[in-house]
C-alpha cells in the first residue's frame, strides 16, 4: 500500500515537473547578445532561400520590378521607397565571411549570382572592392563601430521565449513579430523609421516603414553570446565560428597600397598653401 501511494506521488510530481519544463523560465539576467564579436575571431554567414518563383508565361519573374510594371501602385512604391529598389536588382547574399585581428579585418561576400564583394579595414581606413577585377577604394576613416549583428537589434527579454540545444550546446531564443526591413537592412530601416515617426508626429508605436511584418526567430549561444540562427519567413541565416586566428591579419599589398595612396593624397590636400 505505501509502495503504491509512492509510485502514485512520484508519478504525480513528475507530470508537474514536465508541465512546469514547457514553459520558459526568466531570460538571462546578463546581456541577451553580443554586440561585437572578439576582436581576435572569424565566422561565416550562411544564407537560405525558399526556391525562386518560376517564370510566368511572358518570361516575366514575379519579383518586384515585375509587379510594378503591371501595377502603378507598386511602381509608385518603389519610386518612393530607394531600398526597395535596390533590394529588387541586386542578387541575394549567399555567404559573408569575415575574419578579424584586432583593428585589421577583412571581409568576402558572396552573392547567389556568383559576383563578390570585399571590405578591408586597415584600422585607419575602410576600404572596399565591388568585385575581384575593380579598382580599390577607401569608403570611408575607421571601422564602424556600431554592432556586428545589427540584425538582431529587435531582441529583448520581452521576447525571450526560452532555452534549447544546438549543436549540444545551451541556447536562448527569441521571437516576434517586425518589419522584415529590420532583418533585411537595419540601417535603412532606422532611417525610414525616423521619417515615418517625425511625419506622424514622433508615434512611438509607428514601427513598420516598409508597411510589412514578418515572424523572426533567432537562437543565441547562452555562453558565448553570439548568434547561431536567424529565422525570417521562409529565409535563414546560420552563423558558424572558429577558432580564433592565432596571428594578426596582413591585408593584401593592393588594399595597403590603396590606403598609402589615400593617406597621401589627404595629407597634400590638407598641407597649408605657402605665401610667395
Amino acid at each position: 500500500m505505501i509502495a503504491r501511494l509512492f509510485l502514485a506521488l512520484l508519478a504525480t510530481a513528475s507530470f508537474a515537473s514536465a508541465q512546469t519544463s514547457n514553459e520558459p523560465g526568466p531570460p538571462p539576467a546578463s546581456s541577451l547578445i553580443r554586440t561585437q564579436a572578439p576582436d581576435f575571431s572569424q565566422w561565416v554567414i550562411e544564407y537560405q532561400y525558399p526556391p525562386k518563383a518560376a517564370k510566368s508565361d511572358d518570361g516575366e519573374t514575379n519579383d518586384l520590378q515585375a509587379m510594378a510594371a503591371r501595377d502603378p501602385a507598386v511602381a509608385t512604391l518603389l519610386r518612393k521607397n530607394n531600398d526597395l529598389v535596390r533590394q529588387a536588382a541586386s542578387p541575394r547574399l549567399s555567404v559573408v565571411r569575415v575574419t578579424r585581428t584586432g583593428p585589421v579585418s577583412h571581409e568576402e561576400l558572396a552573392y547567389e549570382d556568383g559576383t563578390t564583394e570585399e571590405h578591408g579595414f586597415t584600422g585607419k581606413y575602410r576600404l572596399t572592392r565591388p568585385d575581384r577585377k575593380a579598382k580599390i577604394s577607401v569608403v570611408s576613416s575607421a571601422r564602424s563601430t556600431g554592432s556586428d549583428f545589427p540584425e538582431f537589434s529587435w531582441i529583448t527579454r520581452e521576447n525571450f521565449t526560452g532555452g534549447s540545444k544546438s549543436g549540444g550546446r545551451d541556447c536562448i531564443t527569441f521571437q516576434m513579430e517586425t518589419d522584415p526591413m529590420r532583418i533585411d537592412d537595419p540601417g535603412m530601416y532606422e532611417v525610414l523609421l525616423e521619417r515615418q515617426r517625425a511625419k506622424e508626429g514622433g508615434a512611438e508605436g509607428t514601427n513598420t516603414p516598409s508597411g510589412e511584418k514578418t515572424q523572426v526567430f533567432a537562437v543565441i549561444d547562452a555562453e558565448t553570446k553570439l548568434p547561431l540562427t536567424l529565422r525570417m519567413g521562409k529565409t535563414s541565416r546560420r552563423y558558424k565560428f572558429f577558432d580564433a586566428p592565432k596571428q594578426s591579419l596582413v591585408l593584401p599589398p593592393e588594399w595597403v597600397r590603396a590606403a598609402e595612396e589615400h593617406d597621401a593624397a589627404h595629407r597634400l590636400l590638407m598641407k597649408p598653401v605657402s605665401r610667395p
